[in-house]
């Protein structure tokens, strides 16, 4: 029986290579757009993750004010928009109702929108100026599972990134096309796959041996990030949740606030650390836990030895614009053969427990909500 998960973590270079060269497309989007004094990135779920990353490599590039906000949060904000708003709103399926909800009251609030989604004729896009199609999954697909909008009903890592290829990718358009500079744009576009590619061939071994190992050592789970991987935390500790595996999601800094009064001999608590801030308190912090038995991993862009109390995961270093894809592929991998490891059925949301129950629930409150 094939694996859909970890076969959808390796067409993401295939994917994203396909995204790139849809250069002129993004570029037109941005060239059509017009003036942009600020821009909202909405949406629920792993668009929504995805956009707490691009909103910080968006906004340092193109020195907009760029704000990210869940789908029904940004209805206490879209009555508020100021004139030159853009609002990208993401869904895979283009059928969440929240997201589409928030694109309808941008727009009639005078926002222009752009809708990145896998499905372009979705009814999210008709309350889109422009849509971008993340083309993830093959079109006739998208409607062959109960729950549509998906090729396959399993933890999803190829949308997430290409959502988030998208989202950058957009930002960065419009930085090249306000201040003539193209040297980001075409950095990523032409970097992003094969580095993604690399990260999966290199780190597939490690991972499915440490996954192993902490499918019978560990059953609590931990992921920390800090900025921009904050974001990315918060998508890795989705995909433990999508197994029915108990996970947490939080700042580097907050966890030490927060849920570490819970840690203890059950867990198993990631580090992620790709640049500098990141790794300087990820030094300090990862031996600690030992204390409270817990097991610390990092991943980080170089070797680095902690003793037996910590493992450490080399990355690789890459340029900043390409870290959080690149960062998100151990993340993948270690749900991925943690699940597998402990039995788990890899092709079912919850790993085959509740799965249908837990599909016709995800229908009634995500997919037939009313719009307001």
């Amino acid at each position: 029986m094939p694996d859909f998960m970890l076969q959808e973590i390796k067409e993401q270079p295939t994917i994203l290579r396909r995204l790139a060269k849809r250069r002129n497309t993004i570029t037109d989007i941005a060239d059509q757009i017009g003036l942009v004094n600020r821009i909202y990135l909405t949406g629920c779920g792993d668009p929504y993750f995805a956009a707490l990353t691009s909103r910080y490599f968006i906004e340092k590039t193109t020195k907009i004010p760029t704000f990210t906000l869940p789908s029904m949060d940004f209805r206490w904000t879209h009555s508020n928009l100021p004139s030159g708003s853009l609002v990208i709103a993401s869904s895979v399926s283009g059928r969440t109702k929240r997201t589409i909800e928030a694109t309808k009251a941008a727009k009639e609030a005078g926002a222009m929108t752009i809708g990145i989604t896998d499905n372009g004729d979705s009814p999210l896009t008709s309350y889109c100026n422009f849509v971008l199609e993340i083309e993830a999954s093959p079109p006739e697909t998208l409607s062959q599972h109960e729950y549509a909008g998906y090729q396959y009903v399993v933890p999803q890592t190829k949308t997430y990134t290409s959502v988030l290829f998208a989202q950058m990718a957009l930002g960065f358009a419009i930085e090249a096309k306000t201040r003539e500079n193209h040297s980001i744009f075409e950095q990523y576009l032409k970097e992003t796959p094969q580095s993604v590619q690399e990260v999966i061939e290199t780190l597939e071994a490690s991972l499915k041996d440490l996954g192993r190992r902490y499918a019978e050592e560990r059953s609590l789970f931990a992921i920390l990030g800090s900025g921009p991987y904050f974001g990315l935390a918060k998508y890795g500790g989705a995909k433990f949740l999508e197994f029915a595996l108990p996970s947490y999601s939080q700042c580097l800094e907050e966890f030490n606030h927060q849920e570490v009064f819970l840690a203890d001999e059950r867990w198993l608590i990631v580090l992620i650390a790709p640049d500098w801030l990141s790794l300087h308190r990820t030094r300090e912090l990862a031996p600690l836990y030992e204390e409270l038995e817990a097991k610390s991993l990092t991943f980080e862009p170089e070797p680095y030895n902690y003793g037996e109390a910590v493992d450490s995961v080399a990355v690789g270093k890459y340029p900043e614009v390409i870290t959080p894809f690149v960062y998100a592929i151990p993340l993948q991998l270690l749900a991925f053969f943690i699940a597998k490891a402990k039995g788990l059925d890899v092709d079912e949301w919850c790993g085959g427990n509740r799965t249908d129950q837990i599909i016709k629930l995800s229908q009634r409150t995500i997919r037939t909500s009313e719009i307001i």
